[in-house]
């Protein structure tokens, strides 16, 4: 069985040497060369050109077509009513931002009911001293009548009329059953150089305590004279000896004030 090769057809190439005159394709590079120098030093002048084309009136592309006026009115309202629109939903979304509130959450503290069954010490409508909270009408935080952290009358942690730590006893003050201290030495004071200069007389009392065996301590200005008096006077009190003062037969300690004169002879 035979078979056609069929190829396809194809367009011929222009002929070039046909578009340009003969002469040209003749004409040899050198004088083609000086042909171009000559109408380009010395141009040939041609002859006026004679426009055959009339213009013709067209219509502006920007002019004003003299479009409708109801057109024109409608435009601009639709374009107010969406202007107004947007600007009224922002308004209102605004207002509901505005009204949304955070919910707060509330804690309500109740407090556990204890019953109070201890009994009330000391008097509830004292005053409070400076110092720890006392439960009685003494300074502290002692329990009754006394100063600083003990029960009872007396002063320091103790229990008890007494003083100091201890139970009981301590230091007494003079009456109910308890006799005053008797001085059994007694040497004068020396007076200050500063006060014997000035020439300057007066009565130091002084608080102290007399202990068991006679002898004092715990000295205290009571009521002061100043210009060195006052220490001229605990001094000599210090080497003072006493009776001690008696409790049901027995020595005990005892608070006493002594006065102490300053006398220029």
């Amino acid at each position: 069985m035979s078979t056609v090769d069929i190829k396809p057809r194809v367009q011929p190439e222009p002929e070039l040497n046909l578009l340009l005159p003969k002469a040209t394709l003749e004409q040899p590079l050198w004088k083609s060369l000086f042909q171009n120098l000559d109408e380009f030093f010395f141009p040939k002048k041609l002859p006026p050109l004679v426009l055959t084309s009339k213009p013709v009136p067209v219509k502006d592309i920007w002019g004003f077509y003299d479009y409708k006026k109801n057109g024109a009115l409608g435009s601009t309202v639709a374009h107010v009513v969406v202007i107004a629109a947007i600007i009224g939903i922002t308004l209102m979304g605004r207002r509901v931002v505005q009204q949304i509130v955070k919910p707060h959450d509330t804690v309500t503290l109740i407090s556990p009911v204890a019953s109070n069954n201890l009994p009330n010490l000391g008097d509830p409508m004292s005053h409070l001293p400076s110092g720890p909270p006392s439960n009685g009408t003494g300074s502290g935080g002692g329990i009754g009548s006394g100063s600083g952290g003990g029960v009872g009358v007396g002063t320091g942690p103790g229990v008890g009329e007494g003083r100091g730590g201890g139970v009981g006893g301590g230091v007494f003050r003079v009456g109910g059953g308890v006799s005053a201290p008797r001085v059994i030495y007694q040497p004068d004071p020396e007076y200050s150089e500063e006060a014997r200069k000035a020439k300057y007389q007066g009565t130091c009392v002084l608080w102290l305590v007399v202990g068991p065996d006679g002898r004092p301590r715990d000295l205290r200005v009571a009521r002061s004279l100043g210009l060195g008096l006052d220490e001229k006077a605990i001094e000599a009190v210090k080497t003072w000896k006493f009776e001690p003062a008696m409790k049901d037969g027995k020595p005990v300690a005892v608070q006493i004030n002594v006065e102490v004169s300053f006398r220029l002879y």
